[in-house]
């Protein structure tokens, strides 16, 4: 959180290091989703089961937006902005 404060007070883009987020909260999330999915005969832990879906399907949401949250202007390749950090 800390390097996405630093990087938009900057100026720079933010879109890498919330991709890299997205990206392993669905990776992490695969192993939980599947299991669910594999016990779905015993409905006892229905509601459980029906959030965790909700759940899952939003991050799988923010890492498919993720890919086109910010495009890259003149800033964020200018090494200036780097050396003030």
């Amino acid at each position: 959180m800390l390097l996405l404060l630093l990087e938009r007070k900057k100026g720079l883009i933010t879109s890498g290091v919330m991709f890299t987020f997205w990206l392993l909260l669905t990776l992490t999330g695969i192993v939980p989703f599947y299991s669910i999915i594999l016990q779905e005969e015993d409905m006892h832990h229905a509601f459980q089961a029906v959030t965790f879906y909700i759940y899952y399907a939003l991050v799988a949401l923010e890492l498919f937006l993720g890919c086109f949250a910010e495009s890259s202007d003149k800033r964020s390749t200018d090494k200036t902005v780097w050396h003030s950090l």
